[in-house]
C-alpha cells in the first residue's frame, strides 16, 4: 500500500513537469508508476513548498530521488551524488 500511494505521489510531479522533463523519463517507467498508483488517492505533495520542507514517506522520497539521479539531474549533480553515498 505505501508503495502505491509513493507511486500516486510521484504521479502527481510527473504530472506537473514540463514537457522537456517528462521526455527525459522512460515512457516505461512512467507507465509502471501510472499502473500502481492508487486512482482515488489525494497526493501529500504540495507544489508551492520545497519537496524537502515536506512529510513525505520513504517510498516516496526514495521514488523521487532514484528519478532524479537517473532521468533528470545533471552529469555533475548525478556525480555530487554518487560521491556523497
Amino acid at each position: 500500500m505505501e508503495f502505491s500511494e509513493a507511486c500516486s505521489d510521484v504521479w502527481y510531479l510527473l504530472e506537473n513537469l514540463t514537457p522537456v522533463e517528462l521526455a527525459r523519463i522512460p515512457t516505461k517507467f512512467i507507465e509502471l508508476i501510472y499502473i500502481l498508483k492508487i486512482d482515488d488517492y489525494k497526493p501529500k505533495i504540495n507544489l508551492n513548498i520545497p519537496l524537502e520542507q515536506q512529510e513525505l514517506s520513504e517510498a516516496t522520497i526514495g521514488l523521487i530521488s532514484f528519478i532524479y539521479n537517473e532521468y533528470l539531474g545533471t552529469k555533475y549533480e548525478k556525480s555530487k551524488y554518487e560521491e556523497s553515498i
